[in-house]
């Protein structure tokens, strides 16, 4: 069987024919654009997605007619709100924009125990209900007009099978999920005075998979019967993808964002991290994030402008970071915000002197930049979390030797294993595990 596997980040999505063994046949990537702007929003054209992905989709059927499964993962929370016909009413709302901070002091103080019910507070960008009643409180003509909301995964989803889902992992990133006993909560849909009938069914990755519509066949060119698996959240599909599966497999990943994501069975809640559904029965993610690349991408620009890009990644970034010195300067890694905190936080360097220079300040926000998720991780082992000392690190930083020295540096007593850990060869593998059902 060949699959055409499909990762939805938030500036392009990656693809990658992929056969039941694992082999990568091809591989296509198209970029869209993430709007950001100065009142926090930051969001993605819907159509703008789905164009980019039926032009990969063409282009991969056209040369592997053969092609018999899709399979996906996508950000989350993605949220947007779309018609009867599956068509957005709104942008993709994503998980960086933090516009509805009122709306997470309101629902803390109607729902007390919004915690131990959902895994998580309600802070923004890091839950969808949040944005969710932003657009009821000041977008209400488009959010009576909404049939759904889902995330990116829904209406990818939709678009292919026409049938309304989400998956459990990206449902436990709503607030609006019983993330510990399964199904949407009633409690939190009348306190929040949310329709219940805004939301999709629960199908998981592992149920079995749908024919693809002939609608949908024709404008991707499949020619022949072609199965659709439901998406999943990036990290989760990333996990298998790295050959992690049981209770104490913890992921670090160091691309765009910096993240540590942990299997367990046993979940704690705890208002400093999230607590998710896994895509494996049985078994939750604790999961941590904070600002990676951007920060670097945000540095390049400010400070080395006079660099190419090749030039900043390829000798500058490795060269500084051979230097193994403990930055004399401090920095706050919240250049966009704190997914972990209700308050607004902003980044910041602090301890300068007339003496300070552009290196010192580099080599502050490297090391800053680890320093939240470290901590995070003392926390769960101070609360007993089984973590394994084998750890599977990935992302497109530490392909950088010296940067995954850096890694190595936060985690002295933790063995670091290099994966390629692709969502891409995730979703396969997720979706290979169903056709051993049938």
């Amino acid at each position: 069987m060949i699959f055409l596997s499909v990762d939805f980040g938030t500036s392009s999505v990656k693809a990658a024919v992929i056969d039941q063994n694992e082999c990568v046949l091809a591989t296509y990537k198209c970029c869209y654009s993430l709007c950001t702007t100065s009142d926090e929003h930051a969001e993605i054209d819907a159509l703008e997605v789905l164009e980019a992905f039926e032009s990969i989709a063409k282009k991969a059927f056209a040369a592997y007619p053969m092609i018999s499964g899709i399979c996906f993962d996508a950000f989350a929370p993605s949220v947007l709100l779309m018609n009867e016909q599956g068509r957005p009413l709104t942008p993709i709302i994503t998980h960086l924009d933090r516009r509805s901070r009122t709306e997470c002091g309101d629902l803390i103080m109607k729902i007390p125990d919004f915690l131990d019910v959902t895994g998580v507070l309600p802070y923004p960008g890091g839950v969808s209900i949040t944005t969710l009643l932003w657009l009821k409180r000041y977008d209400q003509s488009t959010f009576d007009k909404a049939f759904r909301f889902g995330h990116l995964t829904t209406l990818i989803y939709h678009s292919l099978t026409g049938r309304w889902a989400m998956d459990g992992v990206n449902a436990s990133m709503t607030g609006l999920f019983r993330t510990f006993l399964g199904g949407w909560s009633g409690e939190i849909l009348a306190a929040a005075e949310i329709p219940a009938s805004l939301c999709p069914d629960i199908t998981e990755p592992w149920d079995a998979p749908v024919a693809l519509t002939a609608q949908a066949a024709d404008r991707i060119g499949a020619h022949n019967p072609v199965r659709v698996w439901m998406g999943t959240q990036d990290v989760s599909a990333a996990q298998l993808g790295a050959g992690n599966h049981t209770d104490g497999d913890l992921l670090i990943t160091s691309g765009s964002s910096e993240m540590l994501s942990l299997l367990c069975g046993s979940p704690k809640p705890d208002a400093a991290y999230y607590t998710r559904r896994s895509a494996f029965p049985g078994l939750w993610q604790v999961f941590a994030i904070g600002i990676g690349g951007f920060a670097l991408e945000w540095f390049r620009k400010a400070f080395c402008r006079e660099m190419t890009e090749q030039a900043f990644y390829e000798e500058y970034l490795p060269g500084e970071l051979s230097k193994k010195q403990e930055p004399t300067v401090r920095f706050a890694p919240y250049l966009a915000g704190d997914r972990h905190c209700l308050d607004i936080r902003r980044g910041a360097f602090s301890e300068l002197t007339l003496a300070t220079g552009r290196e010192e300040m580099f080599a502050a926000v490297l090391y800053g930049i680890q320093e939240p998720l470290r901590q995070i991780l003392d926390q769960w082992i101070a609360k007993g979390f089984t973590i394994h000392r084998d750890v599977k690190i990935t992302g497109n930083l530490v392909q950088s030797e010296a940067y995954l020295a850096l890694k190595k540096h936060f985690y002295p007593e933790y063995e670091l294993h290099h994966v390629e850990g692709s969502p891409l060869v995730g979703n396969v593998r997720l979706a290979l595990e169903t056709l051993k059902k049938e």
